[in-house]
């Protein structure tokens, strides 16, 4: 793995095929970039020279479908037989998109936000909102989207999950925004280094290291005083 900040490095794009080629990945080679959609990393992706096909990963997808699903079962307390058709017109938006019929899923998904917005806004104002962002989602990255069914049957990768959670190892908790500590933007960048190389196994100490000339001097000192203390 490997991370930086990104205005602490001239390129995410060089960056990127540095990386690549450090695993082995020849001039000739290309290889396929699973990605959020997020917009640092598909600049960097389209720049890179080692990079070929990109899909927009199914984890991200899957999340962003159960958000507009669970949404839905509010509904079904007020109205059932429109909360069902609703679960049935997700559903099979997902299958669509599962199976490469993006286009068809898009039209489906934008028929069932036009359906919702005729609804109460205090009934359904949840719904909207995940249904909206869902298709602005896809709509947005549909040039990505593939058939993640035949992917998956072939054993071809389809989802960042293990990168999200390599992401989670590497930034840390004392990184999270949450957290009251914030690292200046250089810092941050240094410590990412630093955590890549540890976790990769990649961090070797130096061969000839300097000791802090402060600890030094204590240690001289309280040796000078062990001595004095000791019985003639």
């Amino acid at each position: 793995m490997y991370g930086y900040v990104t205005r602490q490095v001239p390129s995410g794009a060089k960056r990127l095929d540095l990386f690549l080629a450090q695993q082995g990945v020849r001039p000739s080679e290309r290889v396929t970039a699973v990605t959020d959609g997020a917009y640092e990393f598909d600049s960097a992706a389209a720049g890179s020279a080692l990079t070929g096909t990109r899909i927009l990963d199914w984890f991200h997808i899957a999340m962003k479908f159960s958000a507009a699903q669970m949404s839905a079962v509010m509904l079904s307390l007020r109205s059932p037989a429109q909360w069902r058709q609703i679960e049935r017109s997700l559903d099979r938006a997902k299958w669509l998109v599962w199976h490469g019929k993006a286009h068809t899923a898009l039209v489906r998904l934008q028929s069932i936000l036009d359906s919702v917005q005729t609804m109460p806004k205090q009934e359904a104002s949840t719904l909207i909102w995940n249904v909206g962002r869902l298709l602005g989602y896809l709509q947005s990255n549909e040039r990505y989207l593939v058939a993640y069914a035949g992917r998956h049957r072939a054993g071809l990768p389809i989802s960042s999950a293990t990168a999200e959670s390599a992401v989670n190892e590497l930034v840390s908790m004392r990184m999270a925004k949450r957290q009251q500590m914030r690292w200046s933007e250089q810092g941050a960048h240094l410590l990412v280094q630093v955590r890549a190389a540890v976790l990769n196994g990649t961090l070797r100490p130096r061969e000839r290291p300097f000791p802090w000339a402060g600890s030094a001097d204590r240690d001289g000192r309280r040796a000078q005083h062990v001595r004095e203390a000791e019985p003639a």
